[in-house]
């Protein structure tokens, strides 16, 4: 959740980030 959180704030690496959480899922 917390690199959730760092991307949606980075907002840059938005889709990059629910790419990695959805492969760590």
């Amino acid at each position: 959740m917390k690199i959730i959180f760092k991307g949606i704030v980075q907002g840059v690496g938005f889709r990059p980030t629910i790419y990695r959480v959805a492969k760590e899922m």
